[in-house]
């Protein structure tokens, strides 16, 4: 062994100005004559460098450059390091700095080439601080993934990842799977296409947010929409907060709101000042423009003073409906006495001569509105119905003032038909 050392720095001693030692036995130095192990090589400046052939400054090796500690330094502009076993390169280093593994070429600081079924290599993105993933595609099918594993304590095992898609060379989009990506029957959980829509539960999302699914808000959650501005629909202009639309696909134009769908049913919310809240609209086959596209009609409004209008654009009451209303029951808290007010001795009974009188006057009964009053103004259910009983409740009385008048005649009759009798008796006997 020592006498190949000897042999190799002899060969290298033409490059060393130092003293050297290659005692028969003992440590060799080279550049000491008092080497402190086996073999000690020490020299300022360049260090130690290995030449190939002829080459004086090409392909070489330094090794401990002055003061710089352990450098490997290639003089080489064209040839880099390589790690190089029997299948080929393993590690290459490039002169310019990349850094390739599984490649003897690197385009990037770092490329990680490899062959799968479903990547091909790594390299830095186009960006400065990117990783670029490169699928080695030929058709469509999974791209690069990033996944995490995890195990419980019976050790089975779970997946998770992101990964990517291509569908041509703008049609790409990024899954987010809880499962694995390449397994049979997974799901995907959440997905990015290149519009920007985002999808959850579905791969394909047709919208900025596509779910399959149910939504559920927390207690302080809530879902907001920006203003956009629409221009000669309803009034000169309009803000609208935004729109819920099922099944169907919004088309603003200058004066006209147009959804497209296959359902007929469509809501939205719009505001504008104190003009607007919230509007529910339905689409109408029968009604479309030259273009195809059927217009929407309006069959419900939530005012922004809480009035909900039914078939009415101006509702001026909590509830305003224009159109019939079928209901099993209603019922209706009293904003008036119940008038049982009339059966108490104050109460100031007209007679049935000054309600006639009033008849003829008026054309109505007393404290019931008129006809006119009705079509111009409505009937307020719970006061009519009160006071529909108020005359219920006089006409009972009227009832009872008869019953008592004609009981009454039913006893002076009587008392007549008796003395009546008499008389015929006396007549008889004469």
């Amino acid at each position: 062994m020592k006498k190949s050392l000897f042999i190799l720095f002899v060969s290298i001693s033409i490059h060393v100005s130092a003293q050297n030692t290659f005692p028969s036995s003992g440590n060799v130095g080279v550049g000491t004559m008092t080497p402190s192990s086996t073999l000690e090589l020490k020299k300022g400046g360049q260090g130690i460098k290995f030449l190939t052939g002829t080459n004086t400054s090409g392909y070489s090796l330094n090794i401990g450059i002055n003061d710089d500690g352990i450098n490997f330094k290639n003089n080489s502009t064209v040839r880099g390091f390589n790690f190089i076993n029997e299948q080929g390169n393993l590690i290459s280093i490039l002169p310019d700095g990349n850094f390739g593994i599984g490649t003897n070429n690197p385009k990037a600081k770092l490329q990680i080439s490899g062959r799968s079924s479903n990547w091909d290599e790594i390299t830095q993105g186009l960006s400065t601080g990117t990783i670029h993933l490169d699928p080695n595609n030929t058709s469509n099918h999974f791209g690069n993934a990033i996944t995490f594993g995890a195990s419980d304590t019976s050790n089975k095992n779970a997946q998770a990842g992101i990964y990517v898609r291509s569908d041509g060379n703008y049609g790409t989009k990024m899954y987010f799977s809880t499962t694995d990506s390449y397994a049979t029957g997974s799901k995907t959980a959440m997905s990015i296409d290149h519009k920007g829509n985002i999808g959850i539960g579905t791969a394909n999302p047709l919208a900025k947010f596509h779910t399959e699914g149910q939504a559920r808000f927390g207690t302080s959650g809530v879902l907001t929409a920006d203003w956009t501005y629409q221009t000669n629909w309803g009034g000169s202009s309009n803000k609208w907060a935004g729109y819920i639309g099922f099944n169907a696909s919004r088309n603003n134009e200058d004066t006209k709101d147009h959804y497209k769908g296959t359902n007929k049913y469509t809501s939205k919310g719009v505001f504008e000042g104190s003009n607007y809240g919230f509007r529910w609209l339905y689409r109408n086959h029968n009604n479309h423009d030259s273009d195809g596209q059927h217009q929407l009609t309006e069959f419900m409004r939530l005012a922004n003073n809480g009035n909900l209008g039914i078939g009415t654009t101006a509702p001026d009451s909590k509830l305003t409906v224009k159109g019939k209303i079928h209901a099993e029951e209603v019922k209706i808290d009293l904003s008036v006495p119940a008038p049982d007010y009339v059966f108490k001795k104050e109460y100031n009974l007209l007679s049935i001569a000054e309600v006639q009188q009033h008849i003829k006057d008026n054309g109505h009964l007393p404290n019931i509105p008129s006809a006119k009053e009705m079509e111009k103004n409505g009937v307020e259910l719970g006061i009519m119905n009160m006071k529909l009983l108020e005359k219920i409740e006089e006409l009972t009385l009227y009832t009872i003032d008869q019953e008592q008048q004609l009981q009454q005649q039913k006893e002076t009759n009587k008392v007549l038909e008796d003395r009546l009798a008499k008389l015929e008796a006396l007549l008889v006997k004469k």
